[in-house]
């Protein structure tokens, strides 16, 4: 079984569009530009974007949806907070992510 479960063009797309999110994100954290030049709200709903489209790739169900974009949403408000509940709230919503992709990719 693949892991990509989106069927041709839309899995270049969103495969594509999650990465070059992802790579732009962390390209302004390293160069400094996000906080000043891009505002970290901005940030965060790409960072939901990316996500999204990246779990909507690996074929996360609708219903699992919630559990990456609560990741995201975590790791954008602790990004701005520095808030000890809403880095649980990311690590949360990673271990859920990781745990449905394991389970559904590697269990035999």
């Amino acid at each position: 079984m693949p892991f990509i479960q989106v069927p041709p063009p839309w899995n270049y797309i969103t495969v594509s569009g999650a990465l070059l999110g992802l790579v732009l994100l962390a390209l302004a954290h390293v160069t400094g530009a996000l906080g000043t030049a891009m505002d970290v709200a901005v940030a965060g709903s790409c960072l939901i974007l990316c996500v999204t489209a990246g779990s909507l790739a690996v074929g996360v169900p609708f219903h699992w949806l919630p559990a990456p974009m609560a990741a995201a949403i975590g790791l954008a408000t602790y990004y701005d907070s520095g808030n000890l509940r809403d880095w649980g709230l990311f690590v949360v919503g990673a271990f859920l992510s990781a745990g449905w992709f394991v389970h559904h990719h590697f269990w035999f």
